[in-house]
C-alpha cells in the first residue's frame, strides 16, 4: 500500500514538474500588457517633448518682445535700431 502511495505521489510530482513554466496564452497576455504600458509611456513622453518645445518657443517670443520694448522705449536704442529708415 505504501508503494502505491509513493507511485501516486511520484506521478503527481512528475506531472507538476512537466507543467512548470508559462503557457502561450499567459505569455501573450503579458506581452499585450507590456505593449499597452510601453505605448502609454511613449505617448506621455511625446506630449512632454511637445509641451517643452511650445514653452521654449513662448520663452523666445517673450525675450524678443522684451528686447523690442526696451529698444523702442530708449531713444538711443530706438535711433540705433531704426536709424537706417
Amino acid at each position: 500500500m505504501q508503494n502505491l502511495a509513493f507511485l501516486i505521489y511520484a506521478g503527481e510530482m512528475k506531472r507538476i514538474h512537466n507543467e512548470s513554466g508559462f503557457s502561450l496564452v499567459e505569455l501573450m497576455v503579458a506581452a499585450g500588457l507590456l505593449a499597452v504600458i510601453a505605448l502609454g509611456f511613449f505617448n506621455l513622453s511625446d506630449r512632454v517633448v511637445k509641451t517643452e518645445n511650445k514653452m521654449l518657443d513662448l520663452i523666445e517670443i517673450n525675450e524678443i518682445t522684451m528686447q523690442l520694448r526696451y529698444n523702442f522705449s530708449n531713444p538711443i536704442g530706438c535711433h540705433s535700431s531704426l536709424g537706417f529708415l
